[in-house]
């Protein structure tokens, strides 16, 4: 039982997380690792569902032979859904920082002009 609800928290923490971050790079303008921080994070989450899914199945007596081959692999999809959704974050933060401008704009360097000679 603490095990399911310790998985529908980590779901609703790393969505609610990933959305606000979303939201925030939306007002700021998209850059690339801002989508890149979507479909990561989002794939994550998916992958917290999935696992917790197949937990509250089998909480409530639901016996499937595919049912029991996710939880033999819980762990393993927990930690995979984990590190989607840390990846996810870390992408939409940078692509927030990217898209505020934090560690300055990208902007092609003018040349310099050769200093002139006076005799």
């Amino acid at each position: 039982m603490l095990a399911i609800i310790a998985g529908l928290a980590s779901i609703l923490f790393f969505s609610g997380l990933v959305s606000a971050l979303w939201r925030a790079n939306l007002a700021a303008g998209l850059s690339p690792a801002s989508v890149r921080g979507l479909v990561f994070g989002s794939a994550g989450v998916g992958v917290l569902v999935v696992f917790e899914s197949a937990r509250l199945l089998d909480w409530v007596g639901m016996q499937v032979d595919a049912l029991r081959s996710l939880l033999l692999a819980v762990e393993i999809g927990d930690i995979a859904g984990n590190a989607l959704a840390f990846a996810g974050l870390a992408f939409l933060v940078v692509g927030l920082a990217e898209a505020a401008g934090i560690f300055g704009r990208a902007e092609p360097e003018v040349p310099r002009a050769a200093p002139e000679e006076t005799s």
